[in-house]
């Protein structure tokens, strides 16, 4: 599936997320790494470093709060200190939703808003910013409200859905192949056991026809899974994900095997007591090693299941060639499938990282108690959503695609803009239907993003239109 073509599961994702509780967590006094104090860098998607980020310290419990800003009933706060850094020559942006906290039991975190105005020395909160100038620096607090009986495992820094840089690792040790590892349900009951059976790095077992593209490698990852519940476990093939040194999740891809055995895992209903096993591919870049692999789908759960991170630079049977400097990105120019589709590749991209740019605005909303959402932030999305609706707006897209960009302006940005708005508003003013009507107008956006909805619709049109531009957008 290629990005454009993936853009209306992101958006239905975006939706589910909105009613999904995040449950927080605490601190372990141990570590593997990274520690207190050490550098992580910030890759960019060409792999070039871009940025530093550092966890200067992490306070939990944080008891610097005011007396109207406790946290919830079997809850407490922990603070996070970070400094991040721009190494690159472009401003650079700072979100402190983009910090997480995960707990030994793969529950991920997002920051919380607390009051600390009454206290004698309030933490310095880190602030949003979109240009943070190259070669400065900016450090700040961030809040969390984690759950009272677990301990934080690591802090992630994930400013996008396929990037996740471990920044903290609180782990007492790495966890390896052929573990059984426990899935946890919310209510702290056990679901499954799931292991990683096996990895082959590099997997060369493959047909002619199904050789990786240049640059790339095929990872073998077997998967064992035992449903330990008493009700059917879901298992999604697409919770499985393998990370390389860069903290990005690379993508599956379907394999033809020349083992006539060769068993695919595939998302099934796993009654209870019953054991599924089978295996994944991932298409990996030659130079960067998979250091781990994970459960969850990142933004509720991510589980480690195996940590590869002494497994050496994969050696195949075709050495590495020396780096040589980059040949340049594919345009649509090199291959237009119709003078309609000139520029969609550029078009398209700008689209899907504006999307993902207002999913993770919208963060904001994903709090259990609707009463600590913070107004000014909720109204602050808004205002950037309607600035979004505005760019896409003026975006220039190809005439293929004019039906698509004023589908998107119209029933996605504006509205959605215009509803968290309501919502701001209703929060301001103490109104609960009112705030309940606006997250209602929010569902009323996502579920025109269903299958078979005028936006898919207009996907395979486009898709139709034009499939050079659709496969140069598949290969990136």
């Amino acid at each position: 599936m290629g990005r454009l073509s993936a853009l209306a599961m992101l958006l239905s994702l975006f939706i589910a997320s909105l009613s999904t509780p995040y449950t927080a967590v605490a601190q372990t006094e141990s570590g593997i790494g990274p520690a207190i104090g050490e550098v992580t860098t910030i890759f960019s998607d060409d792999g070039s470093a871009v940025g530093t980020i550092t966890v200067d310290d992490l306070i939990d419990p944080f008891d610097g709060y005011d007396f109207n800003s406790e946290p919830r009933r079997s809850y407490r706060y922990a603070l996070v200190n970070v400094t991040i850094s721009n190494l690159s020559s472009r401003p650079f942006a700072v979100d402190p939703q983009h910090v997480r906290v995960v707990d030994s039991e793969g529950f991920v975190s997002r920051s919380a808003y607390i009051f600390s105005s009454g206290v004698t020395e309030p933490p310095s909160f880190l602030e949003y910013t979109d240009a943070l100038a190259p070669g400065d620096s900016i450090s700040g607090a961030i809040a969390f409200e984690v759950f009272l009986s677990s301990d934080i495992a690591r802090v992630l820094y994930q400013p996008s859905s396929s990037n996740s840089q471990t920044i903290l690792d609180l782990r007492s040790a790495s966890v390896s192949t052929g573990t059984l590892v426990p899935i946890i349900g919310s209510d702290g009951l056990p679901l499954a056991e799931i292991e990683v059976s096996k990895v082959i790095d590099p997997y060369e077992d493959y047909e002619s026809s199904s050789a990786p593209p240049r640059g790339s490698r095929y990872v073998l990852v077997e998967i064992t899974l035992i449903n330990t519940s008493t009700r059917t476990f879901e298992l999604s093939q697409f919770d499985i994900r393998a990370v390389d040194s860069q903290g990005f999740s690379v993508r599956t891809s379907f394999v033809n095997s020349t083992d006539p055995d060769m068993r695919y895992l595939a998302s099934s209903t796993i009654p209870p007591g019953a054991t599924a096993n089978g295996t994944l591919f991932f298409e990996a870049f030659a130079e960067l090693p998979i250091v781990q692999i994970s459960y969850g789908d990142g933004r509720n759960r991510n589980l480690v299941l195996a940590d590869l991170v002494d497994a050496p630079l994969p050696v195949t049977g075709t050495p590495v060639a020396t780096p040589v400097e980059p040949e340049p990105e594919p345009t649509a120019e090199a291959d237009v499938s119709s003078p309609s589709c000139d520029g969609l590749v550029e078009w398209g991209e700008e689209l899907i990282n504006r999307v993902e740019q207002s999913f993770f605005l919208t963060t904001s909303l994903e709090v259990i108690d609707a009463a600590s959402l913070d107004p000014d932030v909720i109204r602050q999305a808004s205002q950037e959503l309607a600035a979004m609706a505005d760019a896409q707006r003026d975006s220039n897209p190809p005439p293929a695609a004019e039906a698509l960009n004023t589908y998107m302006v119209e029933n996605y940005f504006t509205p959605m803009a215009l509803a968290i708005g309501k919502l701001a508003d209703a929060l301001d003013a103490g109104n609960t239907v009112a705030a309940v009507l606006a997250i209602a107008e929010v569902d009323r956006v996502m579920a025109q993003y269903e299958i078979g909805e005028p936006i898919n619709i207009l996907f395979a049109e486009l898709e139709t239109a034009c499939p050079a531009e659709f496969e140069i957008l598949e290969n990136q």
